[in-house]
């Protein structure tokens, strides 16, 4: 009896000693991923503005085997220099990227991989958003129609909303203000026009030949825009309403007509039509409101 006692704990022991194996051969040890919170480096989700620099710190450690890869992927788009070759049992990988210029929410994934295929990974969500800027707004900013000696204000400055006429802006610095030039023509074309300095007609004071400063504004109809509503702590309707604008004058112009522009120093506005008395004399003028990006 004591025989077969012996015998039979025996073999538990072996059947548990087997058991014991086959958990170890069926639940290996994966690899491990932190991302480090330290300062300067993001280690979870984060709110950026376009195109700032993001950087992690990457810890990787290995479980049964050796460690093979770090990926780096948004959205699933592999990025970088993505996979980075590691170190056999850690290694602390700096990645430094710049955040995409659209806002929306972009997920950051990092994947670790050991000999044996086995990997752990780690995920963070950056938001995007656009800054949000200040408003400067200007009303009733009367440009005349301009003369022959270039005295009457059709020029007008979006940085200060200052006006003059052609013949006042004597230096580069003075030129250098102009963003919006009015005109009323030219010849037999009858037509309220507002252009870049740098497209003036020939036929308007000679086109500023004389001006060695004339900025490229570019413009772009924003009809759509409720230009009353835009509030004084918010540009985002304004960077909105401007998306790529190509054109370098406007076409004819009307009172209640709203237009986007962007100056040659990347700046963005708005302006509106609100009188116009059309014509080409010394007393005819339109009559605008603007709202500019601070």
């Amino acid at each position: 009896m004591r025989k077969l006692s012996f015998y039979l704990l025996s073999l538990l022991v072996v059947i548990g000693l087997t058991f014991t194996s086959c958990d170890e051969d069926t639940d290996p040890v994966a690899p491990s991923i932190t991302l480090v919170s330290e300062t300067g480096y993001t280690s979870a989700n984060a709110t950026v503005e376009p195109g700032d620099s993001i950087h992690f710190k990457v810890d990787v450690r290995k479980g049964d085997a050796k460690l093979v890869d770090l990926t780096f992927k948004r959205d699933a788009i592999q990025l970088e220099e993505s996979p980075y070759d590691l170190e056999d049992d850690s290694d602390i990988v700096i990645i430094a990227t710049k955040a995409p210029a659209a806002a929306a929410d972009y997920t950051y994934d990092f994947e670790v991989t050991d000999k044996d295929g086995e990997s752990a990974s780690k995920s963070v969500t950056i938001t995007v958003a656009s800054a949000v800027g200040n408003v400067i707004s200007y009303t009733n900013k009367t440009l005349q129609a301009p003369t022959g000696d270039g005295t009457n204000d059709n020029n007008i400055a979006s940085i200060d909303g200052s006006l003059f006429g052609y013949a006042d802006a004597t230096t580069d610095a003075e030129q250098g203000k102009a963003d919006l030039v009015y005109f009323y023509g030219p010849n037999l074309v009858e037509e309220a026009i507002i252009c870049a300095p740098n497209d003036v007609p020939t036929e308007i004071n000679s086109g500023y030949a004389d001006w060695n400063v004339k900025n490229a504004t570019k413009f772009v109809s924003a009809s759509s825009v409720n230009f009353d509503a835009i509030p004084a702590d918010d540009d985002t309707e304004i960077v909105n309403a401007v998306n790529n604008p190509t054109l370098s004058k406007t076409t004819p112009l009307s009172v209640g007509d709203i237009w986007g522009f962007e100056t040659a120093s990347g700046k963005k506005g708005l302006f509106k039509v609100t009188a116009l008395q059309e014509g080409y004399n010394p007393g005819d003028y339109i009559t605008i409101d603007l709202k500019v990006q601070e």
